[in-house]
């Protein structure tokens, strides 16, 4: 009888060890994530988008390294730029209505508003005729009027200078159900409240389910208007995560962020964080390289350019939501080292990005569902009945 008393003390030891590695280790859940975009931001702000102008990055030749000297394209005598000439940039002027956190901007010869820097735009926005058009997938789409909550970090230094990329932008758009200003995602998704378990937050804010909304859908670069294609992800049946319920109006996650600020950081820490700089178009600047310089090609090896006649019968504006889609898939099948069955779930590609926690080995489907639950404590329960004793799994 003792030995199994002790059996099943170490059992239920091993089991509370388990459930304490996964709550230490592991991939940051949603609510992490979020936690850690505030601390990073450099500067949170509400306003309205002022104004969208485009500039290209200057051309910076390429420089032979042991002579210094320009280096010219053997096939046809032209100058070899360096990665990130000549690029298109987009800068977003915004008023702003309140900071959450961060100082005022300096740079801005307007007080109160500020310029961020976007790779990614209209070419030559001076000759419409002439212009080209470069779409980066982890950048937003801006138009005049928008209003937004944002998360800066970087700006005029990094491609795109929201914390997360498009997750830096909270959208504050009037539902045309109710008129009532409320926030959505880059990709029209409504933000929702949820509690988490922490005293000393007020909460946390997530990604629920998508809202058809033109503001969204439609955007301009430059006198060029598009339209976005969206491929819907099914949220499993009855998810409380994906509940329509407690979406944020404008008004809540005011009051929300602004008390999450101060749960997250101190005093000390708000008062230290610097001024960002805001951009000035009127300025020439360069584009960080986005590949190591290779030389160019030799008349032995030319570049390969893969022909794609099947995009040639697609209208314009829906060239380009397929073309982010198979961004989207492309990225996937990286996480995946190349296996073509990608990932279906917001937790498959979590586990993919951050691996799993060791105590997350079953769930509804039988397979890893990013919770440690009663479904892994079942699992875990049989393989400890099946075997024990010494010599055991020998």
């Amino acid at each position: 009888m003792w030995r199994f008393k002790v059996r099943l003390y170490l059992f239920c030891l091993v089991v509370v060890v388990l459930l304490w590695v996964s709550a230490g280790s592991g991939a940051l859940t949603k609510d992490e994530r979020f936690k850690e975009s505030v601390r990073q931001a450099e500067l949170i702000f509400r306003g309205p988008v002022l104004n969208v102008q485009y500039r290209n990055s200057e051309i910076v030749p390429a420089l032979n390294p042991e002579t210094h000297e320009p280096i010219v394209d053997p096939c046809t005598g032209d100058p070899v730029w360096v990665d990130g000439s000549d690029l298109p940039h987009t800068f977003v002027t915004y008023h702003i209505d309140h900071i959450y956190k961060g100082k005022v901007p300096i740079g801005s010869p307007i007080p109160g508003r500020v310029t961020l820097r976007f790779e990614g735009g209209l070419s030559v926005p001076d000759d419409p005729n002439n212009s080209r058009i470069l779409r980066v997938s982890f950048s937003p789409l801006f138009d005049v009027g928008d209003r937004d909550v944002l998360l800066v970090k970087g700006n005029t230094v990094v491609l795109c200078p929201l914390v997360g990329g498009t997750d830096g932008r909270y959208r504050l758009i009037t539902d045309p159900n109710d008129l009532i200003p409320k926030v959505y995602s880059e990709y029209g998704q409504r933000i929702v409240f949820r509690p988490v378990d922490d005293a000393n937050l007020p909460g946390s804010a997530r990604r629920g389910p998508y809202q058809e909304l033109a503001t969204v859908t439609e955007f301009n670069v430059g006198p060029y208007g598009f339209r976005r294609v969206r491929s819907e992800f099914q949220p499993p049946p009855g998810n409380p995560a994906y509940s329509t319920q407690g979406q944020f109006t404008e008004s809540e996650f005011h009051a929300f962020l602004a008390g999450y600020v101060e749960a997250v950081h101190t005093p000390q820490e708000l008062q230290s964080v610097p001024p960002i700089h805001s951009a000035d178009i009127t300025h020439p600047f360069e584009a960080h390289p986005l590949t190591p310089a290779t030389g160019p090609p030799t008349p032995d090896e030319p570049p390969v350019e893969m022909e794609r006649p099947w995009l040639d019968g697609i209208p314009q504006d829906e060239l380009q939501a397929i073309l982010e889609q198979e961004d989207e898939e492309a990225r996937l099948l990286e996480l995946t080292g190349g296996n073509p069955v990608l990932p279906k779930s917001d937790c498959e590609i979590e586990r993919l990005r951050f691996g799993g926690a060791p105590s997350d080995i079953s769930g509804p489907d039988g397979k890893p569902d990013c919770r440690t639950d009663m479904f892994d404590f079942a699992v875990f329960s049989q393989l400890w009945l099946d075997c024990y004793g010494p010599g055991c799994g020998e």
